[in-house]
């Protein structure tokens, strides 16, 4: 069994009751003639209890010293490599950018670098692999395949990639810095371009050559005179009808800068993703309490207490455990009582892991105690 901690100070592991049957040969007799042929009358079978003392393991706490920006909770030894193809491309077409990283640690848990910075690409979800290389599924190498678009032939090279883990042998942070990758971007030739109109010039001075026409007889009386009405473009409705074309620009330019400003605030948008997780996932806690299910219950309570703490203190859900409560204390803008909550959730979701919870009471008031709590910390 692999198994790895989700806090830090001293554990118990054990101990362990296995209870096997052993064979004992008894002092030989003369076997009869209505023994069966298949029992073995010299032996005896005697069930016993193996136990084995438990052990107490004492779990450091990572370092807030040194910790670089980038760092996103990979915790091991590990090496990147970094593949980009094509290198020759046109602006709009996809690139694929391989990013593998192995080592030895905890490689379910290993996130993608970050690159949600870079300017000028598109950028669509990745996909992601793991290849274990044993069985306990803590050497191998984790894939990360991220198609990119450069948007401009203005481009040329991929951005730095950084990642950073803890060195559980150095027992220090430790950054793997990928330089940039040169690429050629070409215009494309396909893209739009605005119509030009030209002006055919028959006559002199750029004018259509006239109609040749007979001479027109002198009229000796005027005729009758026919008052004008006032022009349309002179009425007043003419200019309301102006106005209207600069009231859609003035929209669109509007939701133009609000887009622009969500998307460049990331803890909004996080903020934003996260309410909207939690509520729909609030209504099946609530079902998971009343079902009795308590594996299912403290695995969702433990995943949105996670979301919410990651999103107010800036840090990957996954990382959130309970000593990280303390170390960043001051980010959580939340009373002492909602602190002492917050422990005593996450100590009911770790024992549950031992010892599950069979009371369909005790788990409604967990729910009822998530639920304040998540609409406590904003």
């Amino acid at each position: 069994y692999t198994a790895r901690p989700v806090r830090h100070g001293e554990l118990q592991l054990g101990p362990v009751d296995w209870p096997a049957g052993l064979v004992f040969r008894q002092q030989s007799r003369s076997r009869s003639v209505f023994d069966s042929f298949f029992n073995d009358m010299n032996a005896k079978r005697r069930n016993i209890v193996l136990k084995a003392a438990g052990e107490t393991l004492k779990i450091l706490p990572l370092p807030s010293e040194g910790r670089p920006a980038s760092f996103n909770g990979a915790i091991g030894v590990y090496s990147m490599d970094i593949e980009a193809s094509p290198k020759e491309l046109i602006a709009g077409d996809p690139l694929t950018i391989i990013i593998s990283i192995s080592g030895n640690g905890a490689l379910d848990s290993v996130p993608m670098p970050p690159i949600d910075h870079w300017q000028g690409f598109k950028t669509y979800p990745s996909s992601v692999t793991t290849q274990q290389g044993d069985k306990t599924g803590l050497v191998g190498i984790r894939r990360f395949e991220q198609v990119v678009i450069p948007q401009s032939s203005d481009l040329k090279a991929i951005p730095p990639i950084e990642f950073s883990f803890f060195d559980t042998n150095a027992k220090k942070y430790r950054s793997i810095k990928h330089p940039a990758i040169a690429i050629q971007v070409k215009a494309n030739p396909n893209a739009p371009t605005m119509p030009s109109q030209t002006l055919l010039r028959n006559g002199e001075e750029g004018f259509p050559q006239p109609k040749p026409k007979d001479i027109v007889p002198i009229k000796p009386f005027l005729g009758e005179v026919v008052a004008l009405d006032n022009p349309w473009m002179m009425q007043s409705s003419a200019y309301g009808l102006q106005l209207i074309p600069l009231i859609f620009l003035g929209i669109a330019l509007g939701v133009s800068q609000f887009r622009e400003r969500s998307g460049k605030d990331i803890r909004g948008k996080r903020k934003r993703h996260v309410d909207s997780f939690i509520r729909k996932q609030v209504p099946l806690l609530d079902a998971l309490a009343q079902k009795n299910d308590s594996d299912g219950f403290f695995e969702l309570m433990f995943r949105l207490i996670q979301e919410r703490l990651g999103q107010c203190m800036n840090l990957p859900a996954v990382s959130i455990t309970e000593s990280v409560i303390d170390d960043q204390r001051g980010q959580l803008d939340c009373s002492e009582e909602d602190i002492e909550t917050l422990h005593r959730l996450f100590q009911a979701c770790n024992q549950a892991r031992y010892a599950p919870i069979r009371s369909t009471e005790q788990l409604v008031q967990y729910a009822d105690e998530c639920r304040q709590i998540l609409m406590n910390i904003k």
